[in-house]
């Protein structure tokens, strides 16, 4: 329990930097990059745009961590052989890119299966809209206006494979407490990694 309490505690503390930093990449990429290319931010940190589905023209990010390891050739080396064997201009190690952050932006659910966007839904911490979040208003009506419902993000759960989901957006038409209620309600595999981020709503 206090695993769960300080994880959740965390999260909300970083809620309002995860979206401040979305925020900074829109601004800073959405003139640079299209739908599949990517923006090194620093040598360790990079931006890939992901196509959404919205009225109009969109795009999400998902913000990668870049590392280089050895290859396992060179595993148990010596650090005087490691040395050698790059300045002679040996390629000692590779490449790997982890998938931190993505945010969405307005989309329909149609980002969910777009088989380029797997990334989307691998990365540790996804923001995604949810602007309707009961019965009030149907699938078919948020599709038309270009937005998720969240019993969409419940038919699709198994596709999420996020350590952690914070829903954006919201309709003003809802109360705090019926966004609260609707995220309790969350059934597994979504219960407990599912957050609605209402600061200020």
């Amino acid at each position: 329990m206090w695993v769960m309490c300080n994880f959740y505690l965390t999260f909300k503390s970083l809620s309002f930097l995860i979206t401040s930093l979305c925020i900074y990449f829109l601004v800073k990429c959405i003139s640079f990059i299209f739908a599949g290319e990517e923006f090194f931010l620093r040598r360790d940190l990079k931006v890939r745009a992901f196509r959404t589905y919205h009225v109009i023209p969109s795009q999400g990010y998902v913000v990668y961590s870049v590392k280089q390891k050895l290859k396992d050739e060179y595993m148990g080396l010596s650090g005087n052989e490691i040395k050698n064997l790059k300045s002679s201009g040996v390629e000692i190690t590779y490449t790997t890119a982890t998938p931190e952050v993505a945010f969405t932006g307005d989309t329909m659910s149609d980002f969910i299966l777009d088989e380029a966007n797997l990334d989307v839904l691998r990365a540790k911490i996804l923001v995604v809209e949810s602007t309707f979040v009961d019965n009030s208003v149907s699938v078919e009506h948020a599709r038309d206006y270009g937005h998720v419902h969240l019993s969409e993000i419940i038919n699709y759960a198994d596709k999420f494979k996020n350590r952690a989901i914070l829903l954006i957006h919201f309709s003003a038409r809802y109360a705090l407490e019926t966004i609260q209620e609707a995220i309790a309600a969350l059934p597994s595999p979504l219960a407990g990694r599912v957050f609605a981020l209402t600061e200020g709503f």
